[in-house]
């Protein structure tokens, strides 16, 4: 009897671990999948070109401002995005760069942009829908 109260202990044990690493382990497989599909899909053109108004929107509501400027008006620890449409980067990288900007630049390294030197301290916008991610793209490609 003692031998088959271990053996339902271990089983409810292992459901247990089951249970607890598919709740730790999915979202982070799900924002994975995520930002697989960001990086190699494609939006539509009327998408790419339709967005302009709302990714505006998006960029002041995510505090995006608050940092980098436009047309003189924002903050400026970050570069001015005045012309970043000027800059000839895809979509997918930029929404990449919003989400996760250590893809591209180490945290607390110096970079220079047109000519101005700044510290990589922009955080992660992880909590951003892939389709605001790329209004917001969409919106700083419009900026010529």
């Amino acid at each position: 009897m003692k031998r088959s109260l271990n053996i339902n202990a271990g089983i409810k044990i292992k459901i247990q671990a089951a249970f607890l690493s598919a709740v730790l382990i999915m979202p982070m497989l799900i924002m994975s999948i995520m930002l697989i599909a960001l990086i190699f899909s494609k939006p539509s053109a009327s998408f790419a070109s339709g967005n302009d108004k709302s990714g505006k929107y998006l960029f002041n509501y995510e505090h995006c401002i608050d940092c980098h400027s436009i047309n003189g008006v924002g903050g400026t620890l970050g570069p001015s995005l005045t012309h970043y449409g000027n800059m000839h980067k895809t979509l997918a990288w930029t929404a990449t760069q919003i989400a996760n900007p250590s893809s591209h630049f180490k945290r607390g390294t110096q970079v220079t942009i047109n000519g101005k030197k700044y510290v990589v301290l922009m955080p992660g916008f992880h909590r951003v829908s892939s389709l605001d991610l790329y209004k917001i793209a969409s919106y700083l490609e419009s900026l010529k």
